[in-house]
């Protein structure tokens, strides 16, 4: 008996993915302390160009996401939650709500959200990713 296995993909958002992937690429042309893009933190406040995200935290930011501190997010209809925070509020991860809005699966938002990545690793990651869709990133 043979089993058929199906690889479907969810709905990749390439307007959303491109434009992050533009964003980083213009946000590392900048010096490092005027950098809005921080790939090891999903996003930090308080630095003197302003609040600094990684691809994950920009992406749910943008898409107009409610931040709870600096790591979670409020859950949203349709978000897996994340653990709850000690006064036992329900969050979501940062990570599980910007996989959701460009449509990755969980492998390809490993990949792309990997803290050590670097602006030519985003870049060949995303396009590996459109690619995999039958589509072109542009870039």
């Amino acid at each position: 008996m043979e089993t058929e296995v199906s690889l479907e993909y969810p709905e990749l958002d390439l307007p959303l993915l491109r434009k992050a992937v533009e964003w980083v690429q213009e946000q590392a042309k900048r010096p490092s302390g005027e950098r809005e893009w921080i790939q090891g933190a999903w996003r930090v406040s308080g630095l003197e160009c302003g609040t600094a995200y990684c691809v994950a935290g920009y992406v749910a930011n943008i898409c107009g996401s409610q931040w709870m501190g600096d790591e979670y997010l409020a859950p949203e209809p349709g978000d897996p939650l994340g653990p709850c925070l000690p006064d036992e509020t329900e969050v979501t991860r940062v990570s599980d709500r910007a996989q959701k809005l460009l449509g990755l699966t969980r492998f390809e938002a490993n990949g792309l959200f990997y803290a050590e990545n670097g602006v030519e690793a985003i870049l060949l990651i995303a396009r590996d990713i459109a690619a995999d869709r039958g589509e072109e990133l542009g870039l």
